[in-house]
Parts: structure tokens; sequence; C-alpha cells
């Protein structure tokens, strides 16, 4: 042979080359003709200005694959570029081996080349130039495996660099290519190497069928069989994911066929091993399968791989037994349909899920568990390969009919109904049509309170009714007529300030307050929409009030009430040891139980009002709420046109701990605790509450769910108050 391309061609009598140089490579040719076989090595050389480090990687560690039909996962596309002689790669090339000749094969050789010659002589005369041969190229690890898909190709020695080449192919599943109808003549073979940009070149001289076989010192090949982790069968859509675990660019995608199995080639070093779904009908989430330490000459081989399945959350949703389609919601990311059966399913990653169905026409928000209140969902736990049940049963919500007429039995058309529900939280409105109905939706079982507000702006009407609520039904209360209609009016005059700053409130017979307004610039203020009865008239803070009694449709006056100069009061708060107390409100109250304003105390614990006028009155002062103190009150007298001072010293109060729980015995969470004096606090995870400055004394405590309609129902507890002391109060039972 003779030198071509760039490399450097040696001749001897060993099958077997020697590289030049470390990291070298040899070629191998075998010959095929008629003739004896020769036997000749060809050794490659480095041609200049190439190093023996590898080019950088250009490989993306994200990149899924493009996937190919064959077994083995293509490593070299998109390498194209210049020749190079191989650093890493081996490749051999050879016509056979020559070894002695006994007789008999000496004298058989003869009589063939007697019968050739014959047969040559006899026939047509051909020309050597229309002759073709293959040259069929292999491609291994250095382990043995067959590489598949390398790009393989063949130009004419001598030939320009960039010169298209006279053949291509790429190696089949068995890491061979077959390059057809090669002239004879002196060609240069190359090898793309995986990742990298410059190809493997060796030297061929053909005058015959010739084989070239390239060894890469660089790859190592992983195979193995991807199965399902529960059934143990074979996932034709899944991938064994690679990545470096001490730095490096080289990335390993193992990816199965149709049995499961699969074999990828990657750089050697060691591995952390992900299995991945690759979007079939299955769906199987990431997970880790340990790691993979590869070594250059040790293929990896059998290994089994398991796909854990991905986890679903499958569920129906029902609304009176019946199957419903609507939007489920859940936290954390958890967004899905059911379908017309009310039926639902969705993949989702482990963890713990709380779902919620929002709140429509007929029924109202409804948490997993079946039940309005937040707090008390259950908790969706799914597991790695596990489905996890979650049906829900939306609660219903209860709905409330009814016709509004007026005095004169007319439909009252446009007319703003309210309810609310008397023992728990539940408030609703709507507004009548042209025939006075109106329907009530929102509300939860239990007695609804509905009133109705009509009349004109200069002559206001309301009405009243009750009704029993049930959730899940449609209930007809009875027909509302407009019929209060009375009214109280008359005049308020105030000394040494604006009568539109002065609070004037109504209250019923009982102490009933109805409502507060505030006069006009003249000191006109009136109250409508009112029944027959007796009421009474307060200028708030004065200790001024009158008694009015009106008549059904009639209207009646207080006449004027003149409220004389407001006073000051002035004082300190401090606590039980004397020391000033902050950020407290001070409130005075008359006599009737009504202020006129509200201040703070400063840094010093002083506070100055200017709210009395005359009379007895009670300077209440309220600490902050996260305050370990008790409430105070203390009376004061006021004279006429005179200033008061009046300290407030604030006792230690109590603290009350205490339990709320369901009919079903487990506890109440997220329901609120109040104490009479208007402390609050809000039950944690095992039902317990801690109310701190409690008034000593009898306490009854008041326990509401103010944030779910159709929730918990009001229920109270005692307890006797000890200042200073920690005091744990009845077991309350909320239903």
């Amino acid at each position: 042979m003779t030198a071509a391309g760039r490399g450097v061609v040696t001749c001897g009598c060993s099958s077997r080359g020697v590289p030049d140089e470390p990291g070298g490579g040899t070629v191998r040719v075998r010959h095929s003709t008629a003739a004896l076989p020769r036997s000749r090595t060809v050794r490659e050389s480095r041609p200049s200005g190439v190093t023996k480090d590898p080019p950088a990687c250009t490989g993306d560690d994200e990149t899924t694959p493009t996937r190919r039909p064959a077994a083995a996962h293509h490593p070299f596309a998109g390498s194209t570029g210049r020749p190079r002689s191989a650093t890493v790669l081996t490749a051999r090339t050879g016509r056979g081996r020559q070894g002695g000749l006994d007789m008999r094969t000496r004298i058989a050789a003869s009589i063939g080349a007697l019968v050739l010659s014959l047969g040559v002589l006899l026939a047509p005369a051909a020309s050597a130039a229309d002759e073709t041969y293959t040259v069929t190229a292999t491609v291994t690890t250095r382990g043995g495996t067959p590489i598949p898909y390398a790009a393989i190709e063949i130009r004419p020695a001598g030939a320009p660099e960039d010169a298209d080449p006279i053949a291509r192919q790429e190696t089949a599943s068995d890491g061979s290519a077959i390059l057809k109808g090669v002239a004879v003549g002196d060609y240069v073979v190359t090898y793309t190497e995986w990742r990298q940009s410059i190809p493997v070149a060796a030297t061929v001289t053909v005058d015959g069928h010739e084989t070239v076989s390239f060894v890469d010192e660089k790859l190592v090949a992983l195979s193995g069989r991807l199965v399902d982790d529960e059934t143990g069968k074979a996932v034709d859509d899944g991938w064994v994911k690679g990545r470096p675990r001490v730095g490096g660019y080289s990335f390993l995608n193992l990816i199965g066929d149709a049995d499961g199995r699969g074999t990828t080639f990657a750089l050697a070093g060691t591995y952390d091993l992900w299995t991945v779904a690759g979007g079939g009908s299955h769906n199987y989430m990431p997970t880790r399968v340990g790691t993979v330490t590869l070594r250059v000459g040790q293929d990896v081989t059998g290994r089994v791989y398991r796909l854990v399945r991905q986890p679903q959350i499958k569920g129906r949703v029902t609304a009176g037994g019946k199957g419903k389609s609507v939007w489920i919601h859940g936290s954390p990311n958890f967004s899905t349909t059911s379908g017309p059966n009310g039926r639902f399913s969705s993949y989702e990653a482990p963890g713990s899920y709380v779902l919620h169905v929002p709140g429509d026409v007929g029924y109202f928000t409804t948490y997993s568990g079946s039940t309005v209140r937040r707090p008390d969902a259950e908790k969706i736990v799914v597991r790695p390969g596990r489905d996890s049940v979650a049906d829900i049963a939306l609660v219903q919500r209860a709905t409330v009919t009814g016709r509004v007429v007026g005095r004169d039995g007319r439909p009252a058309k446009g007319i703003a109904v309210y309810a609310a529900n008397v023992d728990r939280t539940g408030r609703v409105n709507a507004t009548t049509d042209r025939d006075g109905r109106y329907t009530l939706r929102g509300l939860a079982t239990g007695q609804v309170s509905i009133v109705a507000q009509g009349g004109t702006s200069s002559l206001p009407a309301e009405g009243k009714a009750t009704v029993w609520a049930r959730q899940g039904e449609t209930v007809a209360a009875k027909q509302i007529t407009l019929m209060d209609d009375a009214i109280i009016y008359g005049q308020v005059k105030t000394t040494g300030s604006s009568p539109t700053k002065q609070d004037v409130s109504l209250s019923t017979s009982s102490g009933e307050f109805l409502g507060t307004f505030r006069p006009d610039a003249d000191g006109w203020v009136g109250f409508a929409a009112l029944p027959a009865g007796t009421y009474y008239v307060h200028v708030d803070g004065s200790n001024l009030r009158r008694q009015v009694v009106v008549r059904a449709h009639k209207t009646a006056t207080f006449g004027t009430l003149t409220r004389g100069e407001l006073r000051t009061v002035s004082g300190k708060v401090t606590d039980w040891a004397g020391k000033p107390v902050a950020g407290a409100s001070v409130h005075v109250y008359d006599q009737y139980g009504t202020a006129y304003a509200t201040v703070r105390t400063g840094s010093t614990g002083r506070y100055t009002i200017r709210s009395v006028v005359s009379g007895s009155y009670q300077v209440k002062v309220t600490p902050k709420a996260s305050s370990p103190l008790a409430w105070g009150q203390v009376a004061l007298s006021v004279r006429a046109g005179k200033d008061s001072v009046r300290d407030v010293r604030l006792g230690k109060g109590a603290t009350v701990t205490g339990l709320v729980v369901n009919t079903k015995g487990k506890p109440a969470i997220g329901v609120t605790v109040w104490s009479q004096e208007g402390h609050k606090a809000t039950t944690d995870a095992t039902g317990r509450y801690t109310l701190t400055g409690v008034k000593p004394g009898r306490q009854t405590l008041k326990i509401t769910d103010p944030d779910y309609v159709g929730g918990y129902r009001d229920a109270t507890t005692t307890v006797t108050a000890k200042g200073g002391a920690t005091v744990t109060a009845a077991r309350a039972t909320v239903r």
C-alpha cells in the first residue's frame, strides 16, 4: 500500500498494526478476490495540527435525542468536518492471514489458477475500470459492542478535504456500513466520532471487496431493559437519562424499543441515572434509579430499569347523588374538570393535596371530604405508583322564595330583600321582580330572618318574615306586606359645636338599639319604616333622651332636644403596678349606654376626651387585644360646664383556655371564641384556644364560625375567670 490522504502507510507481515504513538489507531483491511490472500498492516499517524485532546463537547444535557427505530441510541447526529487521525479510536484494515501452505493446498491452487486462466481466455475482454467493489466498515466499542448510526464516508485518496464523498452510509444495528460501487484505487475511509467535528480517517487500497474496522476508544456501551415497576412488563416509551456526577460534558439517554430494550453510548465516568416517561400512552414519574460507572473496554449490559407509574388522583363529583361536571381546583397547583358523569382523574406528583369545587348557584364551595370548611378538608395523600381517590359530594345551598306586596296588596317591584341565618353565618339578598317575587340562594339550614325594604324616599316602608330553610331544598316564605312605615322625627340643637357631628340613636322600649344617624346642618333627623310602638331617641353621650309613641302608618315627633356644651374628661391609665398603659381604648358612656367619642391612651398612659355634658357616666378602658390586662371601668359624675379628671387602673386579666369539638368528637379547627368584653381567639389544629386579659368573674363565652356559610352553628360555654390565673372553660361542642 502507499500513502493516502493525510495518513502514513507502512507495510509489514503482521496482521495486527502497532500504534505509532499512544492513542494512535490501526486499520485492518481484508481483501476478498479469487487470488490468494495477502497480509498487510496499515498504521495511521496523526496529521499535523491535530492535538491529542478531544474538542470540547457541544452537546446539551437537557436535549432529548431523536428517537430511532433501532434498538440503540444514535450518538452521532450532526457530526461533520475534516478528517483527522485517531486519538482515541482504533481502526484496523486487513486482507487476511498469510501462513504456510501444505502441498495439497498448493496443488489445488494451481489447478484453480489453470481453470481461471482458461475461463479468462475464453471470456470476452472486460475493462478494469468497469469493476466496482464494496467496502464494509464496522464500528465497535473497545468492549465489542456494535455502534449504530456512525457516519462512514469514503473519498479518493488525495481528494480535497471538502470534496463530496463518493459514498456515505450510517452503520446499522450491527455496527456495519456497506459502501457500494467503489472502483479500484486508493481511498480514505472516515468515521465521524461521537460529538466531534473532526472525523477519524483510514487509508485503503481497493482492488477487491474490503473491510475496515474502527474501534472507538472513548465510548462505552450501556444497555438494558425498561419495565413497569408494578407489573414488570416492558415499557416501550421510557428513557433512562444520565448526568455526569463530576463535571464533564457527556450525558446519556437510553431509549427503550417495543420490548423495552435499548442501548446507548457515553464517555467513561460515573453517572446519576433517572427513569422518565417518553410521552406515550403510559405516564411515569421521573425516578432516580442510582448510579452507573462506565469504564473503557467494559461495556455495561443486562441491566433492568424500573419505571414508577405517575400516580393519579381519581374521583367523582356529585350533587344530590348525581354526577356533576365542574372545575376542580386544589393546592398545590391542581386543576382539572369532571366529565358529565362527574368523574375526573389527573396525574399528579407525590404529595398532599386539598381539593375544592368553587361554589355555584346550587351549592357552596366544597372541599375534599365533602365539607364547606377549609380547615376540615380531607388531605389527599399521593404516593409514588399508587392512585388516590377523592370523591366530593357538593354541599348544597338552601333556597328561599317569596313575594312582597304593598299595603294596597299590589306587587312591590324592585324591592330589596335581605335574609340572614339566625344562629349561624349566612347572609344573602335579592330584588323583587315586577310580580314582587324574589329568590334567595346561598343560605344554610336553620331559621332565617327576612327583611324587605321598600316604599318611597319620602315614605319608606318595611316588612319582615321568618322561615326555616333546609339545604338542598327550596322553601317558600310567607308573603311580606310593607306595613312598617311609621316615622319619628325631630330636631337636635347642640351648644358649642355643629349638630352634624352629634350621633342620634333610636332604641326600643326593651333597650334594643335600632340605628344611629346624624342630623343635618339645621339639626333635623328622622327614623322611618317603623312598626307601631314605643321608642327612645338618644342624643348620644349626653344623658339626654326622649320617649316617643308612634301608631301604625303614622308620623310622630320627639320635638326639640337641646344638648349642652361638651366638656372634657382626662386622666391616666395604669396597670396594677402603676405602670402606664399605652394604646388602650377609652370610652365614656352615659347612663343609657351611649357614647359621644372614643380615644386611645398615649405612650404615658394619658388620655383626654371631649364627650360629656353632665350627669352620671362610666369610663371604660379596653387594653390592646394582646394585653394580659383586664378591661377596667370606673364611675364618673360630671357637673354641667365643668371638666373632669378620672384615672383608671387595670387589674390582672385571666387567661382562659378551652377545647371545641364537633359532634364527631374531632377538633373544631378555625372557629372563633369570644369573651363578653370582646376578647377573641381562634381554635388551632387541635381545637384548642387561649383567651388573655379576660375580666375576672363569671363569663359566658360565645363560639362562632364566621368564615363559612353552612359551617358550624353558634354555641356557648361558661367559665369563672380569676385575675392573674389560668383557668379552663368547659368543653364546647359545635354542630
